[in-house]
């Protein structure tokens, strides 16, 4: 299993080493850094974006007391694009450590029914908003799990469908049928399930309902998009590297996997 930078072609980057150069390589790609003081704190942020291609980057962030130049490099996050809008209500930030810079945010997804947390990215724009007090009560946020370990499944209907068949030719004896009964009572579209310790890390299953094939032009490493209905309305999409995948992806089959979930909210 990977960490979720693999997700966007970059499998091994666990190692210091590479990870070393590719945070100098991503310093050296941002052409403007963003800079921003919060009046209440007199904290001064500053934030930069490299740019790999529209559906990968890397988002570099820090805090110092400087306000024309950035400071010292307080972290680094991988960035996948999402391609479609995710409309949460009743939006709660929780700001965490690193220099204010590690936000998470929460909302209620109206049409599954249930409280989604991931982890923000464009962290300036969330400062601006906060000193501005514009609060709403609905937000659009664009939002893409970077998965660190996937499987494909067969399609719900035929695994359904083969179960019965099999259950219609009365050839199971009593010990298949406690099995085919306890496994149908576990069998579902999806689902979409946040962990305690680490929130914005889900384990979900869906169908597949798009998906692309990309490479990372750096890497030349592929890597998959996909648009997943989990259950219910919920749609999430997720990244994945083609050596963390189990199974050969195609539309309508499910994709089983652990994602770290991030994106970017749409303040204004």
């Amino acid at each position: 299993m990977s960490s979720h930078i693999s997700a966007l072609g970059y499998i091994g980057m666990d190692n210091k080493k590479e990870y070393g150069k590719l945070l100098a390589w991503a310093i050296n790609e941002v052409e403007q850094w963003q800079i921003i003081q919060v009046s209440s704190t007199n904290d001064v942020f500053w934030q930069g974006k490299a740019v790999v291609n529209e559906d990968v980057g890397f988002m570099l962030y820090g805090v110092n007391d400087v306000q024309d130049e950035p400071g010292e490099i307080l972290g680094m996050t991988p960035w996948g694009r999402a391609r479609y809008p995710f409309s949460l209500q009743e939006i709660d930030f929780d700001v965490k450590d690193q220099g204010g810079f590690e936000i998470f945010a929460e909302g209620w997804e109206k049409n599954y029914g249930k409280w989604v947390t991931f982890y923000v990215q464009n962290v300036l724009e969330y400062y601006e908003w906060l000193a501005n007090n514009d609060m709403k009560t609905e937000m659009a946020c664009y939002l893409a799990g970077l998965c660190y370990t996937g499987e494909i499944m067969a399609p719900y209907n035929d695994h359904i469908a083969a179960e019965q068949e099999v259950a219609a030719a009365g050839t199971e004896d009593h010990a298949q049928k406690r099995r085919r009964k306890k496994k149908l009572s576990d069998q579902v579209l999806g689902y979409f399930i946040q962990k305690q310790n680490t929130v914005e890390d889900v384990v979900f299953m869906g169908e597949i309902l798009e998906l692309e094939l990309l490479v990372n032009p750096e890497t030349e490493e592929g890597f998959y998009w996909m648009y997943i209905k989990m259950e219910d309305e919920l749609r999430v999409e997720v990244y994945i590297n083609t050596s963390d995948l189990e199974g050969s992806p195609e539309v309508g089959r499910r994709l089983k996997g652990a994602c770290w979930l991030q994106g970017d909210v749409q303040f204004a």
